[in-house]
């Protein structure tokens, strides 16, 4: 790849007492070839060139003269690097979240599907668009934040094909807002491996090759992604290289043969100004730079000995890298177009006026006579590259799902209330991941400042045709945590499917200038990145009772609310709906869906809320550790998985420090972590507030209980068992 920073240096002069290291500083700024250049001008051998770049022979004339290639060579790159390419439009666009239209190649199109979150600073959506893509053809996408803080998670990047979707390492896309959207094709999943803004692919340009056998590379707008709701944000695909034609016709004095042998170009400049072979292409602008030498003196193209006519033209096309042919339009060109026809071989200089250069995305055409003894190029012509024929592609939104949403104050949300969870693995239970809502409703939510005149969330625009629902939260600013419910019937009645938990905050985790995220690899390897507050808290800040958040039975993704009081378990906190039931005995799995805000308690082993055990619930270790439809947590994230089988290793294994800080450990590597207490297995009473934390992790402890992260004052214990009909609270890790 070629550095432009070097034609920034402060300019070289030689003296008689140069210094060695000023000399190899010059070698680095000569155009490739500059040895059989120097050589052959002087009359010398290529060995005594490198004689005097060592300082080993004292030739101030040679120097001179590689100081002005050296000008010459650097002034052409950074020509090069600072030209603003005008880009025509290929008409090959992607509407994402992802509508991807003029996309050229196949009628035979098959829908394929690309998953996508949305979250800002304001607000949050989370979208997941179905798209059709190129017939035997793939597309590269990936995401960046805008301000290059954006950290690739897992599931950050797709490679989109025909038919299937095979992505590095998966088909679902996160995008953090604001952000921006990055494609290009062709693509393959090992070229999407921690993709940023600068990030190349590698290309293989070769204009000696037959049409069919050469590539279009092809590389999109960045797109920002800067609102929520927002399922309009083009991609528009543009040509990296330049298609070449060369357009040749005889004359009716032309009698030599007919038979095209071969075409090429020749450069008499003092560097080589042609670009081909193998290099990389600039996913963010198309830029193609190549790494096996910096360009060639002469450029063959394959006639594949074709029959010219009178008649009729005979079109020669091939694509070409960007190249500067001359400085200007008003220079002589130093380039000459040699055409072969049997044995006949003609000579003509390639114009430069108008075009002096070839730019990506632009149709250059020759238009060449062939005479008796006389080849005639009759100027240039230059058009955008546009594809003949464009494909409308359908484009449907629905949202990315979660068993959790976090909406922030004064915004609008619409979610799909037919789908349980992320409509995934259902952990081998036998639900249904999808049914049909006839209506739906607030269960519960914790109440505001002013509870009588502003509710936390409204519910509006259900549409039981398409599934969804709006929630729009409070424009008072006030944060809290709600549950909505879907029902078998109209007006709230028959059974409860399923329910959601909204987070009403301006927490967002995805998003670094939103919200912060503590990363720790414990002592087996394992990297987590940790949400810095519980599942449903409004606040990180030590002290509060808003850092609570809510309390979770183990493998439920129902959620309970905490204590109104920092200090102690004296009283709930109070909501406006229906509040926590303690129910004694335990439950089949359906009943407890269809009761969400029931706490089943159990005072006989194995003191499980669930009647027949399942210990995949939350897609622990020995399932493969995959987010199930019981998570509790929101899109891209999920309950915290422990690491080995053969002891059982917490994710919170390896942490150095922690001290006690306002009712709660302050633990270096993984932030606050407030003493929630829990509810108790026997009661489903608040118990040890502000005294112990108790967190759950998703996997079973020995026999029927689960691992937990708990703690007192003085005590970390990692990998404690737990009790699966308790309340405790949940950290979220990223998938």
């Amino acid at each position: 790849m070629l550095v432009n920073c070097r034609a920034k240096q402060a300019p070289f002069h030689y003296n008689e007492n140069q210094d060695k290291s000023d000399l190899q500083s010059l070698k680095k700024l000569m155009p490739p070839g500059y040895r059989t250049i120097l050589a052959k001008k002087y009359n010398i051998c290529e060995k005594y060139i490198d004689y005097i770049f060592r300082g080993e022979r004292n030739r101030p004339d040679i120097v001179d003269e590689a100081i002005n290639m050296a000008k010459e060579y650097q002034d052409y790159l950074k020509a090069q690097s600072e030209k603003i390419k005008t880009i025509i439009n290929t008409a090959i666009c992607i509407t994402l979240l992802f509508a991807l239209s003029g996309c050229r190649i196949s009628d035979n199109l098959e829908k394929l599907y690309v998953r996508a979150k949305i979250s800002d600073p304001v607000a949050s959506v989370r979208t997941k668009s179905e798209v059709n893509s190129f017939s035997n053809s793939t597309i590269g996408v990936f995401v960046d934040d805008e301000d290059g803080f954006y950290s690739p998670v897992t599931n950050s990047t797709a490679v989109v094909t025909s038919g299937s979707v095979t992505a590095a390492p998966s088909p679902d896309i996160y995008i953090n807002t604001p952000a921006k959207v990055y494609a290009y094709y062709p693509a393959s999943s090992n070229e999407l491996e921690n993709p940023t803004s600068a990030s190349t692919i590698a290309v293989n340009i070769q204009p000696d090759m037959p049409m069919e056998q050469q590539i279009d590379y092809l590389w999109a707008d960045p797109a920002d992604v800067s609102r929520p709701n927002n399922i309009n944000v083009p991609l528009t695909f543009h040509h990296a290289l330049a298609k070449i034609v060369f357009s040749i016709k005889l004359t009716d004095s032309y009698d030599g043969s007919t038979t095209l042998s071969s075409l090429r170009l020749i450069s008499n400049s003092s560097y080589p100004i042609f670009k081909s072979g193998i290099g990389t292409m600039s996913i963010a602008d198309g830029i193609i730079n190549l790494l096996e030498g910096s360009g060639f003196w002469e450029l063959s193209f394959c006639p594949e000995n074709q029959t010219l006519s009178s008649t009729d033209e005979l079109e020669i096309i091939t694509l070409a890298a960007p190249n500067r042919l001359a400085n200007s339009t008003s220079d002589d060109s130093s380039i000459d177009l040699f055409l072969s026809a049997g044995q006949n071989t003609y000579q003509a200089i390639l114009p430069v006026n108008p075009v002096a250069e070839w730019v990506g995305g632009t149709v250059y055409k020759y238009n060449i006579t062939l005479g008796g003894v006389d080849m005639i190029i009759n100027g240039v012509t230059a058009t955008p590259w546009v594809d003949e024929t464009d494909i409308d592609v359908e484009v449907s939104t629905t949202t990315a799902t979660a068993n959790c949403y976090i909406l922030a104050p004064d915004d609008v949300l619409t979610i799909p209330v037919n789908i349980k969870g992320n409509g995934g693995d259902a952990a081998e239970t036998g639900v249904s991941v999808t049914h049909h809502a006839e209506s739906v409703g607030i269960l519960w939510q914790t109440l505001t400042t002013n509870p009588l005149e502003i509710k936390l969330i409204y519910l509006e625009n259900f549409d039981e045709t398409n599934q969804t629902v709006d929630i729009r939260s409070n424009n008072n600013g006030e944060t809290g945590n709600a549950v909505i419910a879907a029902y078998s019937g109209p007006d709230r009645t028959g059974d409860i499917l399923w329910s959601w938990h909204i987070w009403v905050t301006d927490y967002d985790p995805d998003v670094p200038s939103n919200g912060t995220t503590y990363g720790h690899t414990n002592s087996t390897g394992v990297f987590n990145e940790f949400m810095d507050r519980n599942l449903g808290a409004t606040s990180s800040t030590p002290g509060t009772v808003n850092t609570y958040g809510l309390m979770y039975q183990w493998g439920r993704k129902d959620p309970f609310v905490n204590s109104n009081n920092y200090s102690s378990a004296s009283q709930d906190l109070p909501v406006d709906g229906t509040p926590i039931s303690k129910i004694a005995g335990s439950v089949t799995l359906s009943t407890s869906i269809s009761h969400p805000t029931n706490f089943y308690y159990n005072t006989v082993s194995p003191y499980d809320w669930l009647s027949t055990p399942n210990d995949e619930l939350w897609g622990g270790l020995l399932y493969g550790q995959i987010k199930t439809i019981f998570d509790p947590c929101p899109a891209g994230w999920r309950v915290p998985n422990t690491t080995k089988l053969s002891s059982v290793e917490s994710p919170c294994e390896g942490i150095t420090y922690w001290n006690w800080n306002i009712n709660g450990q302050n633990i270096l590597e993984i932030g606050f972590w407030p003493a929630a207490g829990y509810r108790n297995n026997n009661s489903g009473i608040l118990t040890s507030v502000n005294s112990v934390g108790f967190y759950w992790e998703a996997f079973r402890y020995t026999g029927t209980r689960a691992c937990t992260f708990s703690f007192s004052n003085g005590s970390i214990l990692l990998g404690y068992a737990g009790y699966r009909a308790s309340g405790y609270a949940v950290r979220c890790v990223q998938e």
